[in-house]
């Protein structure tokens, strides 16, 4: 994967992309990006927007992720 080469600004390119057309793996990894602030300024707000979407639409982990969240706030 492009991140993992370390070349953040094609990752997140095609990110962006994918997940412009609803296709939740991307939703997930572009929120993911946005939490850590990896390859862009880090928002953890607009990354729990992405995994919120993601999960959604039926992403499994971003469900967990989002179900573990509200767990931890409540």
């Amino acid at each position: 994967m492009l991140l993992e080469a370390r070349r953040p600004d094609l990752a997140l390119h095609w990110l962006q992309a994918a997940a412009d057309q609803h296709y939740p793996d991307a939703m997930h990894w572009l929120g993911r990006c946005h939490i850590s602030g990896e390859g862009v300024p880090k928002d953890e707000m607009l990354g729990l927007s992405w995994l919120q979407r993601a999960a959604a639409l039926g992403h499994v982990i971003s469900q967990r992720q989002m179900a573990g969240i509200r767990v931890n706030v409540e």
